[in-house]
C-alpha cells in the first residue's frame, strides 16, 4: 500500500499516522492531531506531562511505501468494514507461537482440535488433543502493573470515598474541600477522551436546522484500549479457522469473531452497536471485536462504551409521513455518524502506527465489523424505505409481499451498485424511479468513506428484537386469541398450569398467560420454554390452533439453534433446514385458518424473513453472542440510575460533562482504577507467599 502524504495534512503540530510509537492519543484539552511522541506510560497517571507535547515529525516522501500487508485480496467481504492490515516486523511484531501440547499426534483422534491461521500471520497450523486445547493467552508482565493503581488519589481509601460520594449524588462532602475531590477526578479522567459537542445541520424547505451531537473521539477511545497493558492478553490479532475431528473428517466450528470468515481477511476491527433511545438521544455503544468475549461484552475496562448521542428529531405532525422529510431526517443521522467516523475513515486508508499494550508495534487499519440494531434502526443505517418500500429487507432484495417464502434466496444488496445509483447524475424523476425500485433513499451513507466497508454485510441478525420481541409475539398473540375462543374454562386451565410450574433458578415464574403483557425479552424467553406444555392438551388436534402450536414448536427449535454459543458447519446446516420447516409449517397454519383469518398478513411481516440471514452472519462473525443487542441492555441500568440521581431532568444533552450520566466519565475512570486492583493484589499475594530459595 502506498502512502500519499496528501491524504493526511502534516505539519509541525501533526502526527505521522504511520509513526506513533508510544503514543497516548489524548490529553485534557487536546486532540490526537495536536500530539506528537510522548514516552509516559498509560498505566501511570502520575507521569502525565503538565504541558502539551511538541511533535516534530517529518513527512515521508511521496514515493515511500508503507510496509503494511493487505491481508485480503480485495474480494467481496462479508461484513462491515472488511479488511484490515497489520504491519509486521519479524524482530518486533511477531506474536509468540501458539500454545500447543508437548506431544502432537501424527494422526488425529476423535475430538482433536485443529487451529489454522491465516498465511499472513506466519504461524503454523496446530493440532491439539481436546483436553489440551485452550485459547492463546499472553499473561500481563508484572512490571507493567502500577504499585499504586488508585493514583492520582493519594490512597485507595481516598478513591473509594470519592467514588461513594459521586454515586450517592452528594457534592457537599469532601476530603478537605470538594475542590480536592473534583481535582482528583479530573486527573483520573485523563484515562479516557472527554465528551465534546458538535453541530450538524441540514436544510429543509429552505430553512436550516441545527442539532447538537455529543460525542467522544471514537478513535482515541479505541487506541486507549489497544495500548492498555492490562488488556494485552485479551486481544486476538490473528484470524483463526478452528476444526474438531469427528472420527472421519474435520468439522469447522464458529465462536468468537476471529473464527468467522470475515476476520480471516482482517487484523483489527471494532464494532458499533446501536442502542435504543434511552434519554433524549440515541446512545451509540462501541466495542472492540478483537477482545475476548467476556471482556468485550463486560462492563469493565475493555467493555462497551457510549461514544455518542445521535440527536433525536422531534417529528412535525404535518411532515412526518412525507418522503422529503424522512429523507431529511436520514441525512441528519448520517451527518452525525460522519462526525463520529471521521478519524476512523482517515485511518482506514492511511493506517495508524501504534505500540500496543504487549509492546508490539502494529499498524492498525480499522473497519466496522458488526452493527447490532433492531429493524427500524437498520433501515436508517442501510438508508432503505422500510416496510413501505418495494424491497423491505436491509440485507437482500426480497420483494415486498414475499416475506413468508423462506424457500427462496434473493441476491444480497450491493454497496457499489447502491452508491453508484445515489451519486448518479440524472434527472430527478428517473433517479427517483431507480431508487424506488430497490427501496432506497437518495442520501449518501456515512459509512462509505471508511475503506472496505460494506454496510449491508455489517448489519447483523438481532436475536432479541427479531425473535424474542418479534416473531415469538407474532405467534403468541393469535394463540391467545384461539385459547380465548375456547372459553373461560380453557383460559383458566392454561393459567393454572402455568402457575403450577415449580419455581426454578433463572426461570421466571408466571401465574397467568391470559393477561400477560411484557416488554422484557428475557421473560418472553422464559415463557417460551414452558407454555406449549400448558396449552397442548386443550387445543383440538385437527385445528388451526394445533397447526399454530406446531409452527411455534419449529420457532423454538430455531431459537435453540440461534442461542448456541458454539456452532459447527453441521449445526448451521441443520438450522437452515429448520428455518425452511418453520416457513412451511407457517404456510400450513395459514391454510388451516381458511376463512377464519387471524388478521395477520404473514407475507408482510419482516421478522418472518430476517432469520434467513442468521446463518450467514454466524459464518462471517461468529455466534450471536457477538452481535445480539441484548448484550448492551445492561448499560441501561447505570444510565437510568445516574439520570435519576445526578441530573435536574432538564436538557440532559447539555449536561454531558465529566460528571454527566451520559458520558459516565467518572464511572469509566474508576473502572480503570478498580480493575487495576486485581492483578496488583494477586501479584503481591504471590510475592508474599513465595518462600526464598535456600
Amino acid at each position: 500500500m502506498s502512502y500519499n502524504p496528501a491524504d493526511v495534512p502534516l505539519n509541525s503540530d501533526a502526527v505521522n499516522p504511520l509513526d506513533h510509537g508510544d503514543f497516548l492519543p489524548f490529553k485534557a484539552g487536546q486532540s490526537a492531531a495536536q500530539l506528537g511522541h510522548c514516552d509516559w506510560p498509560l498505566n501511570d497517571p502520575s507521569q502525565f506531562p503538565s504541558s502539551s507535547v511538541n511533535g516534530n515529525v517529518q513527512s515521508p516522501s511521496p514515493n515511500s511505501q508503507a510496509s503494511a500487508e493487505v491481508q485480503v485480496p480485495l474480494a467481496e467481504i462479508q461484513h462491515p468494514l472488511d479488511s484490515i492490515n497489520t504491519h509486521r516486523q519479524p524482530s518486533i511484531d511477531m506474536l509468540p507461537p501458539p500454545i500447543s501440547p508437548n506431544d502432537q499426534p501424527q494422526h488425529p483422534s476423535i475430538d482433536d482440535i485443529k487451529v489454522e491461521y491465516h498465511a499472513n500471520a506466519q504461524r503454523p497450523t496446530v493440532v491439539f488433543a481436546f483436553e489440551d486445547f485452550c485459547e492463546e493467552r499472553l499473561q500481563p508482565d508484572p512490571s507493567v502493573l502500577n504499585d499504586k493503581p488508585w493514583h492520582p488519589f493519594n490512597s485507595r481509601e481516598d478513591f473509594e470515598f470519592a467514588k461513594l460520594k459521586v454515586n450517592s449524588g452528594q457534592s457537599g462532602l469532601t476530603f478537605s474541600t470538594y475542590a480536592d475531590v473534583r481535582q482528583a477526578w479530573e486527573k483520573a479522567s485523563l484515562f479516557y477522551p472527554m465528551f465534546t459537542k458538535s453541530t450538524v445541520s441540514a436544510e429543509y424547505k429552505k430553512v436550516n436546522y441545527e442539532f447538537d451531537l455529543h460525542h467522544r473521539s471514537l478513535w482515541d477511545w479505541i487506541v486507549s484500549q489497544v495500548q492498555d497493558p492490562k488488556l494485552a492478553s485479551s486481544f486476538h490479532w490473528d484470524a483463526q479457522r478452528q476444526y474438531k475431528y469427528d472420527g472421519t473428517r474435520w468439522v469447522r466450528f464458529y465462536e468468537q469473531p476471529w473464527t468467522g470468515d470475515m476476520f480471516w481477511d482482517v487484523q483489527i476491527s471494532y464494532q458499533l452497536t446501536l442502542k435504543e433511545n434511552l434519554l433524549k438521544g440515541h446512545p451509540i455503544v462501541a466495542r472492540i471485536a478483537n477482545l475476548d468475549e467476556k471482556v468485550r461484552n463486560g462492563i469493565g475496562v475493555g467493555g462497551g462504551r457510549i461514544v455518542g448521542l445521535v440527536p433525536v428529531i422531534e417529528d412535525d405532525a404535518q411532515e412526518k409521513s412525507k418522503k422529503p422529510y424522512i429523507d431529511w431526517k436520514n441525512a441528519i443521522y448520517h451527518d452525525a455518524f460522519r462526525v463520529l467516523l471521521e478519524q476512523v475513515a482517515q485511518h482506514s486508508r492511511t493506517g495508524y502506527r501504534v505500540r500496543c499494550g504487549d509492546s508490539c508495534l502494529r499498524t492498525l487499519y480499522p473497519f466496522i465489523h458488526i452493527i447490532s440494531a433492531d429493524y427500524e434502526e437498520q433501515c436508517y443505517f442501510a438508508l432503505i424505505r422500510g416496510l413501505h418500500g418495494n424491497r423491505p429487507c436491509p440485507i437482500c432484495l426480497v420483494p415486498k409481499g414475499e416475506l413468508l417464502d423462506l424457500s427462496s434466496r434473493h441476491p444480497e444488496r450491493s454497496e457499489e451498485h447502491v452508491q453508484e445509483l445515489v451519486e448518479r447524475k440524472e434527472g430527478k424523476g428517473a433517479k427517483e424511479d431507480s431508487l424506488k425500485l430497490l427501496g432506497l433513499r437518495a442520501v449518501k451513507n456515512a459509512f462509505w468513506p471508511v475503506l472496505r466497508t460494506n454496510i449491508f454485510k455489517s448489519l447483523s441478525f438481532d436475536h432479541l428484537h427479531a425473535y424474542l420481541l418479534g416473531l415469538f409475539l407474532h405467534l403468541l398473540r393469535p394463540l391467545k386469541t384461539i385459547i380465548a375462543d375456547l372459553g373461560r374454562k380453557a383460559q383458566t386451565f392454561v393459567d393454572q398450569s402455568l402457575n403450577a410450574v415449580p419455581s426454578w433458578s433463572g426461570l421466571t415464574h408466571f401465574s397467568s398467560l391470559t393477561h400477560l403483557d411484557l416488554n422484557d425479552g428475557s421473560k418472553w424467553a422464559a415463557l417460551s420454554k414452558i407454555f406449549i406444555q400448558c396449552c397442548f392438551s386443550i387445543i383440538p388436534e385437527h385445528s388451526s390452533g394445533f397447526e399454530l402450536l406446531k409452527a411455534i414448536q419449529k420457532y423454538l427449535e430455531c431459537d435453540m439453534y440461534v442461542s448456541f454459543h458454539v456452532h459447527t458447519d453441521d449445526t448451521l446446516e441443520d438450522y437452515d433446514k429448520t428455518i425452511q420447516q418453520f416457513g412451511q409449517q407457517l404456510v400450513t397454519y395459514r391454510e388451516a385458518c381458511g376463512d377464519n383469518d387471524d388478521g395477520k398478513d404473514w407475507d408482510s411481516i419482516i421478522k418472518v424473513h430476517t432469520h434467513l440471514h442468521a446463518t450467514r452472519d454466524i459464518h462471517l462473525k461468529g455466534t450471536m453472542i457477538n452481535m445480539d443487542t441484548k448484550t448492551s441492555e445492561r448499560l441501561n441500568t447505570p444510565l437510568r440510575k445516574a439520570y435519576l440521581m445526578q441530573t435536574n431532568f432538564k436538557n440532559i444533552e447539555g449536561q454531558v460533562t465529566w460528571t454527566s450520566p451520559i458520558s459516565n466519565h467518572i464511572g469509566l475512570s474508576s473502572a480503570v482504577i478498580r480493575q487495576a486492583y486485581t492483578p496488583v493484589s494477586a501479584n503481591r499475594r504471590i510475592l508474599a507467599n513465595s518462600s526464598p530459595i535456600m
